[in-house]
């Protein structure tokens, strides 16, 4: 069974919901959707469609996950860590570094006042230039995710063939699909994970999907 014919059987399934798109970013960058479904109360379905199990366990990878749990933990919001870097603002320390520039020295033997010779270690050809150094304040980058404007499904599942994936290996805020030839079974239908309503900029984005299909079918029928 291919993830073609997993989609198939939840566009029937969800025959009654007023849109339907396949394998499209539509919640933010970075995050594609298998299967995206709005019902006609305006809740979003996402199905994640696995078909082997070494696919499913890679999915928990994904930021999305985070978002998930924290959803069902009653956070508004997830942190994301972007890593540490140098900050292009503040000096907090600026200072003249002096480097010698030796271009050349010699070993020589020179008569000490007592007759004897000691080696001597000349330069020739010496001098010190300046640099300017400037520390900055390091810090480390995050970006803060707020729920309220991100239009996150109501509800996610995941799709799978039958028997493909034990129930007890479902995290708790995820639903599952069972799919095979005969029927499409919702084992587990999962949590709705908020009551927040569609933020206006989802119905854009939506038509914004559809236009471009159907631009495509146009061009390259």
């Amino acid at each position: 069974m291919t993830e073609a014919d997993i989609q198939r059987k939840l566009r029937n399934l969800f025959a009654d919901n007023s849109y339907h798109l396949y394998n499209q970013y539509i919640i933010k960058e970075g995050w594609e959707s298998d299967y995206f479904s709005v019902t006609r109360a305006g809740l979003i379905v996402e199905c994640e469609v696995k078909i082997s199990r070494s696919d499913f366990f890679a999915d928990f990878k994904k930021p999305k996950h985070r978002y998930y749990q924290a959803l069902v933990a009653g956070k508004s919001h997830v942190v994301d860590d972007l890593g540490r870097w140098d900050y292009a603002g503040d000096i907090i320390c600026s200072f003249q570094k002096g480097v010698l520039n030796m271009k050349g020295s010699n070993w020589g033997y020179r008569r000490g006042p007592i007759g004897r010779w000691t080696p001597v270690h000349e330069f020739y050809q010496a001098d010190i230039r300046h640099e300017k150094v400037q520390l900055r304040a390091p810090c480390h980058s995050i970006r803060i995710r707020q729920f309220d404007e991100m239009h996150l499904p109501h509800r996610f599942m995941f799709a799978v063939p039958k028997g493909l994936i034990r129930m007890d290996e479902v995290p708790p805020y995820a639903g599952l699909i069972e799919v095979d030839e005969a029927e499409t079974l919702v084992t587990r239908r999962g949590p709705v994970l908020h009551k927040r309503k569609n933020p206006p900029h989802l119905w854009k984005t939506i038509l914004d999907k559809y236009y471009f299909k159907h631009s495509q079918l146009i061009t390259n029928p």
